[in-house]
């Protein structure tokens, strides 16, 4: 979870510097069309970056077991967002959607909260 707190970190801020420069070097008609796909990846992995970072830590100190395991299916399900988003975006790049989105955005959290669910007892 840890991981993909970061993963995301890092996709939301390139998601944000994105946005800022989008209308600075590409046409408008263009432009509109990326900054929507911006906008959903920025506010998705803002959704995950929290998540997941509330699972980690919620994991790590061995409190409430069920805030955790919902804590890690959204940052799961947002994941699983991002790389759908990822798909769809104009000149899709297979490679770059599987490595940069899928791997550490959806199955990180995935194999997380998979390990999580089976570790209930060791929770207060």
């Amino acid at each position: 979870m840890g991981v993909t707190a970061t993963g995301s970190l890092i996709l939301m801020i390139l998601s944000i510097n994105a946005l800022t420069q989008i209308y600075n070097w590409v046409p408008r008609l263009v432009a509109q069309k990326w900054f929507i796909f911006g906008q959903l990846l920025t506010s998705i992995s803002l959704v995950a970056f929290v998540s997941a970072a509330a699972a980690a830590v919620l994991t790590l100190e061995r409190k409430n077991y069920r805030m955790t395991m919902v804590s890690a299916l959204v940052c799961t399900f947002s994941g699983l967002a991002t790389y759908v988003v990822s798909v769809i975006i104009p000149d899709f790049n297979p490679l770059n959607s599987f490595v940069y989105y899928f791997l550490p955005l959806f199955v990180t959290p995935l194999i997380g909260s998979l390990l999580v669910v089976k570790r209930k007892q060791e929770f207060r």
